[in-house]
C-alpha cells in the first residue's frame, strides 16, 4: 500500500505521523477538517496522490 490511501482513517492518521512525525495523541486531536487539511499537505510532501 502506498502513501495517501485517502478514504481510510488509520491510514491518514498514518501518513500523517510518518511524514510530518507527529504522535498519535496529538492526532487523535484533530478535527476532521484538519485531518483533511494536513493530509492534502503531507501527500503533497511524499509526492502521493490525494483523491
Amino acid at each position: 500500500m502506498g502513501l495517501c490511501p485517502g478514504d481510510h482513517l488509520f491510514g491518514v492518521l498514518a501518513d500523517l505521523a510518518t511524514v510530518f512525525h507527529w504522535p498519535p495523541s496529538e492526532l487523535w486531536e484533530l478535527e476532521l477538517a484538519d485531518l483533511s487539511r494536513w493530509h492534502r499537505e503531507a501527500c503533497k510532501r511524499a509526492g502521493g496522490h490525494h483523491g
